[in-house]
């Protein structure tokens, strides 16, 4: 996210991660294309894996090989935390069962997961996983497994484990997710999305007149006025239009 944007999301999403609360331990982001989920996503993962521990995932559609390696690539950045105790239990985990990226999804995420994060029940730190675009992933079954097995073992894992999951709200993953009490933030009614747009194409035009020596009047205030309704909250447009 540029600095200054997307501050009012960002604050609500820093106040869940900091909630030691056992209930909303995970955070569903749905939003249409274009709205900065995976931005937002990988704000968060990068501000959050400088003081604990944090895991980030993007699905990318077409790249099925990759995506069902999603577990393993989640216990791999969790074994390079920066908390000693974090770091050893998923470490072991793997040096105890080489042969887990061969074994069915629900195994790896038991084995790579469940086990070595059970044994942390004592520790302080918020340990956050965050999965982003659950919709890209080529087969809708394997993202409700994976939202499934969330859920399965919550009650197991301790409750500083958090995660952060987004998607579009696509009819297959509402069917594996609505049901559950988790916490939702709808970037569709986010509030300062408009105001976010109009600040990015200010700071993308400020670098433009200064690059090119333009005038400090260029574009005029309506002009990006009616860029900002043109881009109806879509990031992606915005981004795209400059």
């Amino acid at each position: 996210c540029l600095p200054g944007t997307r501050m009012e999301i960002l604050e609500r999403i820093e106040g869940w991660i900091r909630d030691t609360s056992t209930v909303n331990r995970v955070l569903w982001i749905r939003g249409m294309a274009g709205r900065g989920k995976s931005t937002i996503a990988s704000t968060v993962a990068h501000n959050w894996q400088f003081r604990a521990s944090c895991a980030l995932f993007h699905f990318r559609r077409g790249q099925n090989a990759l995506n069902e390696r999603i577990v393993c690539a989640l216990a791999r950045q969790l074994g390079s935390s920066l908390v000693p105790e974090v770091r050893n239990a998923i470490l072991e985990s793997v040096r105890e069962n080489e042969d887990i990226a061969d074994q069915r999804l629900s195994v790896q995420f038991e084995t790579l997961l469940v086990a070595p994060l059970s044994t942390l029940k004592r520790q302080p730190h918020t340990i956050l996983i965050v999965v982003d675009a659950l919709d890209e992933c080529d087969n809708p079954k394997d993202a409700e497994d994976f939202v499934k097995l969330i859920d399965r073992h919550s009650s197991s894992i301790p409750t500083n484990v958090k995660f952060l999951l987004t998607c579009r709200p696509e009819a297959p993953l509402l069917r594996a997710l609505e049901p559950r009490k988790w916490h939702v933030e709808d970037l569709d009614l986010s509030l300062d999305v408009k105001n976010d747009i109009a600040q990015f194409f200010e700071q993308t035009f400020r670098h433009i007149r200064n690059d090119h020596g333009l005038s400090q009047e260029w574009p005029s205030h309506g002009d990006v006025g009616r860029l900002v309704e043109m881009s109806q909250g879509l990031f992606q447009w915005a981004c795209t239009a400059v």
